[in-house]
C-alpha cells in the first residue's frame, strides 16, 4: 500500500503533523475495497496533506505511521522492533530460530531513509 493514498495528515508546525483519522479511515476503506488482502505491506514515514501533496511524518515517522495504521485497522497491538543490530526477519527476542539478519538490503533504500532524517 502506498501510504500517500491513505494516510492524510495536517501539518501543524515544521516538525509536526496531525493525522486526519476520519479522512484516512474513509480512504483506507476505499483502498481496501479495491485491494482486499489478508496481508498488507504499507510504506512508512510518508503520507499526504488534505490537498494530496506528499509529505513526511517527520522525525520517527516510521514508528508514527505504524501507530496510525494500527489505529486505522483497529489493531489490538502494534509491535515496533527498534534498537537491534541489523535488519531482522522476526523479533530477535523470541529465540535463535529468528535471530538472523537479512543480508541483502538495498543500500539505496537506507540512504533515502537516512536522507529524510528518519531514525534507523
Amino acid at each position: 500500500m502506498d501510504a500517500r493514498e491513505v494516510l492524510i495528515v495536517k501539518p501543524t508546525r515544521s516538525d509536526h503533523v496531525d493525522p486526519d483519522y476520519m479522512e484516512s479511515e474513509r480512504r483506507l476503506e476505499k483502498w481496501y475495497s479495491l485491494n482486499p488482502s489478508d496481508v498488507i505491506v504499507a510504506t512508512g514515514f510518508i503520507a499526504s496533506t488534505p490537498q494530496n501533496i506528499p509529505t513526511t511524518l517527520k522525525r520517527d515517522g516510521s514508528d508514527f505511521s505504524a501507530a496510525i495504521m494500527g489505529a486505522l485497522f483497529k489493531a489490538r497491538q502494534v509491535t515496533i522492533w527498534t534498537d537491534v543490530d541489523g535488519v531482522y526477519s522476526a523479533d530477535p527476542r523470541k529465540g535463535s530460530f529468528c535471530s538472523f539478519t537479512i543480508h541483502t538490503v538495498i543500500i539505496i533504500l537506507f540512504c533515502c531513509v537516512l536522507h529524510l532524517t528518519a531514525s534507523v
